[in-house]
């Protein structure tokens, strides 16, 4: 081998040494790949063809999915858009669809996270101590995917199964966060370049703009279903009626954000769905052992998810038929708000042989 073909060796060696150790200083990167600015969730209802970056309510059964999204300028003057989402709409806005693309470059770690209320019941003496406070809490048991099912369950599973029971598919409102992490080999433990979405304190700012699924059951339910993942605020026992209406006045004020709820309003709410006020309710005494039925379908005779039972104050909304099919009984379920949004056995709320109070939203009490 003569001395040129010997320099032209070193010298293409010398050139693909470059070209590596270019490509080898952003993880991110492919020849050619763009560098993220910043990553962003998107929650797409399946069947409108694309995926919305902010809150999303659905009845339940409706299916949804959560993507992860790499925002990267390109060098250009408009950002582009890297996700598996069909379409995207970014703060109200339709993204075209020549600035939505796969990404590019190597395969990044996503790491994901739920937004979750940290006090789930509070008890407070003043409208200035009602405050909605969030943890960001990683979700191991979700798979490290670009897109993944659309999903309201807690993180903790005794706090699903007490929220819940043991085989209640969820209802509420939950909010999302996703870490794309770029790691230089495999096996580190550290990322070299990590891009993350908008975490908890968005989710107090701006929670107009803020990835966020409601799901709830329809009406009559939709009120006290939509509620459940939210912090409980209640007036302490005491007060005077102008302390205990200003702090209503406040949560209802975090409630339109869905950041948080107390229990009067999701009655109130609930009664309205059915057309009537709160104050037009008809209560009658009944037991748990006396037979009350249920409506048959098709019938509105009878007691039918959305009525209340209530004693002593505290109000539950019937939920579903269990035990005995068609009569009520201790093992039906319903909706309870004593010390945050539950699904509860009625004998874990009543005393059996007691008397207690129903008011149906349907026909005569």
């Amino acid at each position: 081998m003569d001395s040129r073909a010997r320099w032209l060796i070193a010298a293409l060696a010398l050139i693909l040494i470059a070209v590596l150790a270019w490509w080898w200083r952003s993880p991110s990167s492919w020849v050619g790949a763009p560098t993220p600015d910043s990553a962003l969730v998107a929650i797409e209802v399946v069947g409108e063809g694309f995926g919305r970056v902010g809150p999303v309510q659905v009845e339940a059964g409706t299916e949804t999915q959560l993507h992860a999204v790499l925002v990267a300028s390109g060098g250009g003057d408009e950002a582009m858009y890297y996700t598996e989402a069909p379409g995207l709409e970014v703060a109200g806005q339709r993204i075209p669809a020549e600035r939505i693309a796969p990404w590019p470059g190597r395969r990044p770690k996503l790491r994901w996270f739920s937004i979750e209320g940290a006090v789930p019941f509070q008890q407070v003496q003043s409208a200035e101590s009602v405050e909605a406070r969030f943890s960001s809490i990683y979700r191991p048991d979700w798979p490290d995917v670009w897109t993944l099912p659309g999903r309201v369950k807690p993180s903790s599973t005794s706090s699903y199964r007490w929220l819940y029971g043991e085989d209640q598919d969820a209802f509420g409102t939950l909010r999302y966060e996703v870490r794309v992490e770029f790691y230089k080999r495999t096996g580190d433990l550290l990322p070299e370049e990590r891009y993350s979405s908008p975490s908890v304190e968005s989710a107090l700012e701006d929670p107009a703009t803020f990835p966020t699924l409601t799901v709830a059951l329809a009406d009559p339910l939709r009120a006290a279903t939509q509620v459940f993942g939210l912090a409980q605020f209640e007036p302490s026992a005491g007060l005077s009626e102008e302390t205990s209406a200003s702090i209503r006045a406040q949560v209802n004020e975090l409630a339109q954000q869905r950041l948080a709820f107390e229990s009067l309003t999701v009655i109130a709410d609930t009664a309205r769905s059915a057309g009537l006020q709160p104050a037009d309710l008809q209560w009658r005494t009944v037991t748990l052992e006396d037979g009350t039925p249920w409506a048959t379908e098709g019938s509105g005779e009878g007691l039918q998810p959305g009525d209340f039972l209530q004693i002593a104050g505290r109000v539950t909304v019937l939920y579903q038929d269990r035990g005995e099919i068609g009569i009520l009984d201790p093992q039906d379920l319903c909706l309870d708000f004593a010390r945050g949004a539950a699904v509860l056995p009625l004998d874990d709320v009543f005393d059996v042989e007691g008397d207690l109070s129903l008011a149906r939203l349907g026909g005569e009490p």
